[in-house]
């Protein structure tokens, strides 16, 4: 018995045989012609017929396909285009409500505006209701009409001018800002911390001025009273002046003589001295007058004769800051009467 085989009964030595075990791995990659040519193993002693039969029966057998490509099978372009468009809408949905939420939010001290419509102007126009609440702002676009009175209980501000026509304006005080247009103004107190220009000033009773004033042009007044006026121009007086102060201190002097006496009536700018001569005068000053308010410096002092006998005395003047004297160079007669004017200036 001969127990070699045939070269025929011999498996094919081209490296087309592949185990059984490695079936998996091909299908696994799709190669369905490595497949069926792998996956018959001719064995001893049977025919070609059987191999045929179960290289038909494999290819038979579901091919395995990738994760990625059983995942996307699943889906179609009509269920991604439904997803697409959620996510748009979604995040349409978050932009707004951040948006409106930004919007709520206001400063604080920041007043919410509203508008009023056609119906509640209707309703103000017939009942008296209350509108908003203090930290709302009422709009109105259109032109508005209040028959009856108005009364603001909080502060009034105008953007725009404020014009009051044929009626009058009663306001307990009034702070202007900036400037000011008054065609006429009636005002018990009137207090200006800064400049003002007026056109005509009529003052019926008082005006007290405690700064630097500039008057452009004429002042007519019954009464005027001021701590210092200063005049670049000219003073024109039509009437008299009349010189008011009190009435400066006094003493006499040798030369009036035994029993002698002397008055004085005026100011220290203007008044009048009165001599009365005793016995047995003698050369030398009559009278001294001490000023009520010292001048700045030494004034400039004239002083005029009363009558034939002062005017045949040799008198002269003595000044200073404080007082003035009233003398003379040659004794006035005794027991006689004569007197002097004199006008100071600083």
């Amino acid at each position: 018995m001969d127990t070699k085989k045939s070269d025929a009964d011999k498996p094919a030595d081209d490296g087309s045989e592949t185990p059984i075990d490695n079936q998996g791995e091909s299908l696994e990659y799709g190669d369905a012609n490595a497949t069926d040519s792998r996956s018959s193993v001719v064995s001893d002693g049977e025919s070609s017929d059987d191999t045929k039969t179960q290289a038909s029966e494999t290819s038979k057998l579901p091919k395995k396909r990738g994760a990625f490509r059983r995942f996307w099978d699943h889906f179609n372009v009509y269920l991604l285009l439904f997803l697409f468009v959620l996510i748009i809408a979604s995040i349409a949905v978050v932009v707004l409500y951040f948006r409106n939420r930004t919007a709520d939010v206001t400063t604080p001290g920041t007043i919410t505006q509203q508008n009023l419509p056609a119906e509640t102007l209707q309703e103000l126009a017939s009942n008296g209701i209350q509108v908003g609440d203090p930290k709302q702002v009422l709009n109105i676009q259109s032109n508005s009409v209040f028959t009856g009175a108005v009364l603001v209980k909080g502060e009034l501000q105008a953007a725009g001018g404020l014009k009051i026509g044929s009626g009058s304006l009663a306001i307990p005080e009034i702070s202007v800002g900036g400037s000011a247009t008054i065609n006429q103004l009636e005002t018990n107190t009137l207090g200006v911390g800064g400049g003002a220009r007026v056109n005509e000033l009529s003052v019926q009773r008082n005006l007290s001025v405690n700064g630097n004033s500039t008057f452009n042009g004429t002042i007519t007044t019954p009464s005027l009273s001021v701590g210092r006026l200063q005049l670049n121009g000219d003073l024109v007086i039509s009437r008299h002046i009349v010189i008011g102060g009190a009435t400066p201190g006094r003493s006499n002097g040798s030369a009036l003589g035994g029993g002698g006496t002397t008055s004085v009536s005026g100011s220290d700018t203007a008044g009048s001295i009165s001599i009365n001569t005793g016995s047995a005068p003698a050369a030398g000053c009559f009278i001294t007058i001490n000023f009520t308010n010292t001048f700045g410096g030494t004034p400039h002092a004239v002083v005029t004769p009363v009558g034939s006998a002062a005017g045949g005395l040799n008198y002269y003047v003595n000044r200073d800051a404080g007082n003035l004297s009233v003398c003379t160079v040659n004794p006035a007669p005794a027991h006689s009467s004569f007197g002097f004017d004199y006008h100071v200036f600083e």
